[in-house]
């Protein structure tokens, strides 16, 4: 009975701040990039859903995305080398495995960069695809991680580490294995 009750009470807490999910963004891009074919909703069981807007055949395909964001480990990225070494320095601290914080970080938008680290590069991403990551589920951030600050200090971005840590928890909740050699993953809107 505990377990449930945690569980449905993790699953309550998620769907109250997934009312605030986009769920107007979401479906404005579906208005203009499937026509309407599916729509988000809230529901009070599942949260946050996807539901067709009209009837379809058997095996008739509602729509095919593209990935939204592919990042690959760049061994020769003085940035990434760093993310490395801070994974292998501060394990407490950095639970995941290196991919994960680089993805995060080449999810950052030229302002989210500033400066940006003084070896290394970091290409930005437009607010756009950020916005479209940060609508990927993800259990809300109200205090960022060690890892996160540590990311946001060792490679001088302007970023907030708040933001830093949900970008991380949004590509560990929703990334598939894009490439085995170098590895790399792809995020879907």
């Amino acid at each position: 009975v505990g377990v449930a009750f945690s569980r449905l009470a993790l699953l309550t807490r998620a769907m109250c701040a997934m009312k605030d999910w986009n769920v107007d963004f979401i479906n404005n891009y579906f208005t203009n990039v499937y026509e309407d074919k599916v729509l988000c909703k809230v529901t009070d069981k599942k949260g946050r859903i996807l539901v067709s807007s009209r009837s379809f055949k058997p095996g008739e395909v509602l729509f095919e995305e593209r990935p939204l964001h592919i990042v690959v480990e760049a061994e020769a990225n003085e940035a990434y080398k760093l993310i490395k070494r801070l994974c292998k320095k501060h394990p407490q601290d950095f639970e995941q495995d290196p991919l994960w914080y680089w993805a995060a970080i080449c999810s950052l938008t030229d302002s989210d960069i500033g400066a940006g680290p003084r070896k290394g590069h970091i290409k930005a991403v437009s607010p756009d695809m950020q916005r479209k990551l940060l609508c990927l589920y993800h259990e809300p951030i109200s205090t960022p991680s060690k890892s996160a600050q540590t990311l946001v200090n060792e490679l001088k971005l302007s970023a907030s580490a708040l933001l830093v840590d949900e970008l991380i928890r949004a590509w560990i909740l929703n990334c598939f294995d894009h490439t085995e050699k170098p590895q790399g993953y792809a995020a879907y809107f």
